[in-house]
């Protein structure tokens, strides 16, 4: 019955209309439209089947200094000829997307998501069919640009692979040219996709291990950079030593607080202005790994039973903030993972108030 039902529907229901994609003319962007250090590596436009003018795109290249990364942003927008109408214009937007997004992903690491935006306006004016086209194609997730606080709507990882999933399966029952040469594109889209993090489920959580284990160990990430350097959360929490340090000479064991004391100094040089390759960055690990040493061989020493789990306790909180704060820093998420390196440096320094009260 339901397959009847969808036969008929095939044979009553207008085809998809017809849209030709064609690269767009060398002056259409150029250097009256790019800002500096932006470079625009394709431009497309949409027609229908009569040659009316249907729709833009762009993507253009640039290096974000919040990211600390080259990123992709799509620009697109509709046309405003008369006559035109609003579907056939998503289709336009739609079939431009996959071509940009394609060509960010095969120019990019692994499927990087992260680093393609769409700016597609509000959804109002000319930017309402291109608005409807990329949320249709999962870019859902409304946010801002880190480096213009322009609106942007970025791919959810989540539920986005799923509509290109069913878009290929939708060309796959069409015959005609158009559909088979946008069936390659889609396809090529969802063989990147195949890495990307979706929700997690019983079948997924080796994968997703591998994938914190992956970004734990990768080297292509930058710490958060802010100007003043106390709009930094690492920079104002590693004030927090001051009080391990005080503590120990408030209970006459200013032996205690020369290690935090070192660790004060290297952690503040560093995060004023953080540098993942620089001198002192290799210094302030160095001395944070001695002065947790130190803090261990006192406490072995000098220290009531009771102390291991106090110490130890604490450093293996502050190591998991690390971890965390490591993984979203990878993942591009500077800022929520700078907040959360700050519990490294709050548990170390708990750790070192809770010893004090067992120095014999």
């Amino acid at each position: 019955m339901l397959v009847s039902v969808a036969f008929a529907l095939g044979i009553l229901l207008p085809p998809p209309p017809k849209v030709l994609v064609k690269q767009a003319e060398h002056s259409f962007v150029d250097d009256t439209n790019l800002e500096q250090g932006e470079e625009c590596d394709l431009a497309l436009k949409a027609f229908d089947a009569e040659g009316n003018f249907l729709c833009a795109g762009a993507l253009v290249r640039r290096r974000s200094a919040a990211l600390a990364a080259a990123v992709h942003d799509c620009w697109i927008a509709d046309s405003i000829e008369c006559g035109v109408g609003p579907n056939v214009q998503a289709r336009g937007a739609q079939l431009i997307i996959d071509c940009l997004f394609l060509h960010h992903l095969e120019s990019a690491k692994a499927a990087d998501i992260r680093q393609f935006a769409v700016f597609a306006g509000d959804g109002t004016g000319c930017h309402a069919a291109a608005h409807l086209a990329a949320r249709s194609r999962g870019f859902t997730v409304d946010s801002t640009c880190a480096d213009s606080a322009e609106s942007v709507l970025l791919f959810c990882g989540a539920d986005g692979p799923q509509c290109y999933l069913t878009e290929a399966a939708e060309l796959e029952t069409m015959s005609d040219e158009q559909s088979q040469q946008h069936g390659e594109v889609v396809r090529g889209i969802v063989r990147h996709l195949r890495h990307v993090p979706t929700r997690p489920t019983l079948s997924r959580l080796p994968e997703m291990e591998m994938s914190v284990l992956r970004d734990l160990r990768s080297d292509d990430w930058q710490p958060l950079q802010t100007q003043p350097p106390w709009r930094n959360p690492c920079f104002f929490s590693s004030f927090l030593t001051i009080a391990s340090v005080t503590e120990a000479l408030r209970r006459g064991v200013p032996i205690f607080g020369a290690g935090p004391s070192l660790v004060l100094a290297s952690s503040l040089i560093y995060w004023r202005d953080p540098v993942k390759e620089s001198s002192r960055r290799s210094v302030d690990l160095l001395i944070v790994r001695l002065g947790m040493a130190w803090q261990i061989l006192l406490a072995s020493r000098y220290c009531q039973a009771g102390w291991v789990p106090r110490l130890f306790g604490s450093y293996c909180v502050g190591g998991c903030c690390y971890a965390v704060g490591r993984v979203l820093t990878v993942r591009g998420r500077r800022g929520v993972g700078a907040a959360v390196h700050c519990g490294v440096h709050f548990f170390a320094n708990l750790g070192n108030l809770l010893l004090l009260p067992l120095v014999r």
